[in-house]
């Protein structure tokens, strides 16, 4: 469905992450949001607030694209692509899926995302 609440939202966070502003990623989670990453485990939003910081830390270029996105009126996923070239010359593509779980105040209240992120760990420690 096409302009739900949880699409906007999810577009917020996709373009966030495009701008590398961790601030704006940031701010379409609830303060009590959920999120399970890979690598992460289980965080809150401030846990991965200091992942974003670090991870956009060793990043010259970034860019995610969303290949399919699908949302209902409570929620949304999209399966993307991205590429990433590191401060150290090295770049990595990493492909996966995330899924949104949005509160009724428009905001992201659980993330699940899955991807292996092996490609982009090579890249890290050459």
């Amino acid at each position: 469905m096409a302009g739900t609440q949880a699409e906007k939202v999810a577009r917020q966070y996709l373009d966030g992450l495009n701008a590398l502003d961790v601030d704006a990623v940031i701010a379409v989670f609830s303060s009590d949001a959920v999120i399970r990453y890979p690598g992460l485990g289980v965080t809150d939003r401030e846990g991965f607030r200091a992942y974003l910081g670090q991870a956009t830390s060793v990043l010259s270029a970034f860019r995610i694209d969303d290949h399919e996105l699908f949302s209902t009126d409570q929620g949304a996923a999209a399966h993307w692509s991205f590429d990433a070239k590191l401060n150290n010359g090295r770049s990595a593509r990493c492909e996966g899926i995330d899924s949104w779980v949005v509160s009724p105040d428009g905001r992201i209240q659980v993330m699940d995302v899955y991807y292996d992120p092996s490609p982009l760990q090579a890249a890290l420690q050459g």
